[in-house]
C-alpha cells in the first residue's frame, strides 16, 4: 500500500464514522444537547471547513474556500463559542453534507498527485482534526436525554494506525483552558497516555482562546515537560 492509499484509508474511515454520528433527523443536528456542546450540524460542516482550509488552501485564509467569507466565518471556533452557535444561521445539514463530500472529492483528487517527496502531514492532521470532532459529537450524543440514537459501537483505532507512518497532533479541546482545574490536568495525562505509542505533537486543534488564563497555559506547558 502507498502511502497516499493509506492517507486516503485513514480519511474515509474518518468521514466514515462522522457520517454514522450525524445520520439523524435534522431536529437532532440543529438542536444544542448540552450548553458545553455545540449543534451535530455545526461540528459536521466546521470539519469540512478545516479541511477545505487546510488541504485545498494550504492554510491561507486569504485564499476563497468553496463556501461564501460570511458563511465559513460560522465555523470559526474562536469567533463563536459553543454557547452561542445554536443561534447562527448554519448551513442546513443537506448542504453541510453536500459541502463535506465536494471538499473530500478534491482532497482525494490531490491526494492522488501525492508525490514521494511531498509532507503528508496536513493530511495526518485533517484525520486527527476530523477524529477530535467524531469524539466531540460522540460526547454530545451520549449528553442527550431520551432514548440513545446510536448503538455501542466499536473503538475508532485509526488514529493509532496512521501513527506508525506519521505524527497525530492536537486532541485537546480548548474549551478546557477556560475550566482549568483537576479537569484540565486529567485530559493532558489521558492524551499523553493514550498516544505514547509513537510519535506525538501535543498542541491545540484550533489554538488558544482569546480569554484563556495565561497561567493555564503556563501550567499545561508544565504538564507535558513532567509527563511527556
Amino acid at each position: 500500500m502507498t502511502l497516499a492509499d493509506d492517507l486516503a484509508q485513514q480519511l474515509t474511515g474518518a468521514r466514515r464514522r462522522t457520517l454514522h454520528l450525524t445520520d439523524h433527523d435534522e431536529a437532532e443536528l440543529v438542536r444544542t444537547f448540552d450548553a458545553l456542546m455545540s449543534p451535530l450540524v455545526w461540528d459536521l460542516a466546521h470539519i469540512g471547513q478545516q479541511e477545505d482550509l487546510w488541504l485545498l488552501r494550504g492554510g491561507d485564509g486569504r485564499r476563497p474556500g468553496l463556501l461564501p467569507p460570511a458563511v465559513e466565518a460560522l465555523y470559526d471556533a474562536f469567533t463563536h463559542p459553543r454557547a452561542v452557535r445554536d443561534r447562527l444561521p448554519l448551513l442546513p445539514p443537506v448542504e453541510a453534507r453536500a459541502f463535506c463530500h465536494e471538499v473530500r472529492g478534491r482532497v482525494l483528487d490531490r491526494l492522488e498527485r501525492l508525490g514521494p517527496d511531498d509532507d503528508p502531514f496536513d493530511f495526518a492532521m485533517v484525520v486527527s482534526h476530523e477524529q477530535q470532532h467524531d469524539e466531540t459529537m460522540l460526547q454530545a450524543l451520549q449528553l442527550r436525554s431520551g432514548p440513545p440514537l446510536l448503538g455501542t459501537g466499536t473503538p475508532l483505532e485509526f488514529g493509532r494506525q496512521l501513527q506508525h507512518s506519521v505524527a497525530i497532533q492536537g486532541a485537546l479541546d480548548p474549551e478546557l483552558l477556560r475550566a482549568g482545574g483537576p479537569a484540565l490536568s486529567a485530559r493532558v495525562d489521558e492524551l499523553l497516555e493514550a498516544w505514547s505509542g509513537g510519535p506525538y505533537v501535543f498542541n491545540l486543534g484550533h489554538g488558544v482562546p482569546p480569554d484563556t488564563d495565561p497561567d493555564v497555559l503556563t501550567r499545561v506547558a508544565e504538564l507535558v515537560r513532567s509527563l511527556g
